[in-house]
């Protein structure tokens, strides 16, 4: 069951056109002059095989507020859903159940023939179609809907072809002779991957309790290959270049410098270089500021660059990218002597050169922690500087303007100025993981926070032993099983901050919501940060962060279900990046954020160790 955050439910509406008032009014239509022709006659769907995905979700939109809204929507791995539209009335308390496939469920009549269409008229020397995506709606309550409408599918590679026309079709449940209603189209894809249907649309309503479907399709038997199984490799960060791994071990070599960069669904890279900090000039001099990060994109395959970036923001040392090509350079605008004063995140929109599109300034708690989302939402937790509470900013793709705000709520009060989260992923109904650990031992805030789109908030105590807790790294797969990396490694604040090891060496697999341990995975490595594959393969990069052999620099593959992490490369990166050819699937939907160390929750030197962070993060990489 996937669940999505606030008015998810409203890609239904991507039939846009299609849905009545009720009775027996045809649809309204994309178009100004309706033209009734018959649809086409069904032929057996050729499509990829994907998961179907479903969702409840609650409709929060003020009644009569006719406020466009644009969201992402659920859809199965591989595949993409947006759509713009104006809501204008909604009853408090509405929910939706929302279904997305690729292909339409038994419970539905499959498109037939001989229908009437309220706007689209189709070849009639046509007689098959091939359904490509589907998506259905159920609401609680009467929701109107209206006015400009936009709607983009995208798909995974091999699904579209070149040239070919396709429809949008529409089924009402309320009509007196419930059929399939050709509603928009056709349109082609410019690039292969994405489809947009978009128009102008009459008020209409979804009525109560009724299912109502929406299918894409072509007027051809599908001459498509479908998208060839994920094959994952892993790219990871080593000094002057980027290796390229495989499940199996098979590496090869980008010679491109980086600290920490991105994918975007093509394979285009996004990479930024910390510059070493200069020196002082002399004896008694301040230590000079941190120079600026070199940023730059590379194509798919390419070592040459082809777009370079200039940040505002001299301090910026962790890159998070969405699926689509926007991307995000941030961390804290810093005095070198004592330590980070604001976070903030430069950010790029797709295609997007020179300077970053916007800019957004967080307060900061000594936490360097941000994400952005594979549709290009940031997520922003920080300390509120006026009442002391923690929240995470959520930011909608391309704006810089709050979307809404996601509050603390297990952690007491007294305690949430120094909650110090470092990892962070998004499940597959939106539901936000966070581990927090401070690198500091004890840490009595450590642990899972379970963050969902219905506003609760759960607690999963990770794994530990005498030495405490570390949860460092977590990540869903596209079942929703949750991965803990746990490595306890860190300093001891009542033994005048000695280095402790981890001695934990361990990942711990939950289900949905962590709600039950399915498995642990154990070995030698004592790692950060995590990245889990669709299929469930995991991936780990491991340090020997005290230099003294206890843990082993290198990167670790666990096959999907087994207990076993087998070495695959023999470096560790706090770089990890997933991509499966299609789809950058995991890597970045993350924070990178082991500079979180550099506040904890016993006191001790709340700043003290930043600059020691950063050397970490210089050493690892230069």
């Amino acid at each position: 069951m996937r669940r999505f955050a606030i008015i998810a439910f409203a890609f239904a509406a991507a039939a846009l056109a299609a849905c009545s008032s009720g009775g027996t009014t045809p649809p309204p239509s994309f178009r100004s002059t309706p033209t009734p022709v018959a649809t086409a006659t069904p032929a057996a769907t050729a499509t990829p095989a994907a998961a179907a995905v479903s969702t409840t979700v609650p409709v929060a939109i003020s009644t009569g507020s006719g406020n466009a809204i644009a969201t992402p929507l659920p859809a199965p791995i591989g595949y993409t859903s947006n759509l713009t539209v104006p809501i204008a009335q909604a009853a408090a308390g509405t929910t939706v159940t929302i279904n997305a496939a690729t292909s339409i469920p038994s419970t539905l009549p499959v498109l037939s023939h001989g229908r009437k269409v309220a706007s689209v008229r189709l070849p009639q020397e046509i007689s098959t179609n091939t359904v490509i995506f589907f998506d259905s709606i159920e609401p609680s309550a009467a929701i109107t809907v209206g006015g400009q409408i936009s709607a983009s599918q995208g798909f995974p590679s091999g699904v579209l072809s070149s040239g070919t026309q396709y429809y949008l079709a529409f089924y009402d449940p309320t009509q007196p002779s419930p059929a399939w209603e050709t509603i928009s189209g056709p349109v082609t894809s410019s690039d292969g991957l994405t489809l947009t249907f978009s128009g102008a649309t009459k008020s209409f309503t979804l009525q109560a309790n009724q299912t109502y479907g929406l299918a894409i399709f072509s007027l051809a038997s599908a001459t498509a290959t479908p998208p060839p199984a994920p094959a994952t490799e892993a790219y990871i960060a080593n000094n002057s270049g980027i290796e390229v791994v495989g499940a199996a071990g098979v590496a090869t070599t980008l010679p491109i410098a980086t600290t920490t960069f991105g994918l975007d669904d093509s394979g285009a890279l996004y990479v930024t270089d910390l510059a070493p900090t200069p020196a002082p000039v002399g004896s008694g001099s301040p230590t000079p500021a941190p120079q600026p990060p070199t940023i730059a994109k590379y194509a798919a395959g390419s070592t040459t660059v082809a777009v370079s970036y200039t940040p505002s923001n001299p301090d910026g040392i962790f890159t998070s990218s969405s699926g689509a090509g926007a991307f995000a350079v941030f961390g804290g605008a810093t005095n070198p002597n004592s330590g980070p004063t604001s976070e903030t995140f430069d950010v790029w929109n797709a295609g997007a050169t020179g300077g970053p599109s916007f800019s957004i300034t967080e307060p900061i708690n000594g936490v360097f922690f941000g994400l952005m989302a594979h549709d290009g939402t940031v997520y922003a937790p920080h300390v509120n500087p006026t009442n002391g509470t923690f929240q995470y900013d959520v930011y909608a793709p391309g704006s810089s303007t709050v979307t809404r705000t996601i509050m603390e709520q297990i952690v007491p009060a007294a305690n949430q100025p120094y909650f110090t989260p470092n990892y962070a992923a998004i499940g597959p109904d939106g539901t936000l993981y966070v581990t927090e650990y401070t690198f500091e031992q004890p840490d009595p805030l450590a642990g899972l926070y379970v963050y969902k789109p219905d506003g609760t908030e759960t607690f999963v105590a990770t794994t530990s032993d005498a030495n405490g807790p570390g949860p460092q790294g977590v990540d869903v797969d596209a079942s929703g099983n949750v991965y803990v990396l746990n490595n306890n490694s860190g300093y001891q604040i009542n033994n005048d901050y000695t280095i402790q090891n981890d001695d934990l060496h361990d990942v711990t697999v939950y289900s949905p919501y962590g709600a039950s341990v399915l498995r642990h995975i154990t070995g030698g490595f004592s790692g950060y940060p995590l990245a889990v594959a669709s299929d469930g393969t995991a991936y780990l990069s491991s340090f020997d962060f005290n230099g003294d052999g206890v843990g082993v620099d290198a990167t670790y593959a666990i096959a999907a279900g087994t207990t076993t992490a087998t070495q695959i490369a023999s470096i560790g990166s706090t770089s990890l990046v997933l991509y499966d050819g299609n789809r950058m699937t995991t890597g970045k939907r993350r924070s990178a954020s082991l500079t979180s160390a550099s506040l904890g929750h016993g006191g001790g030197g709340p700043r003290a160790h930043y600059a020691a962070i950063r050397r970490h993060m210089a050493a690892l990489h230069h």
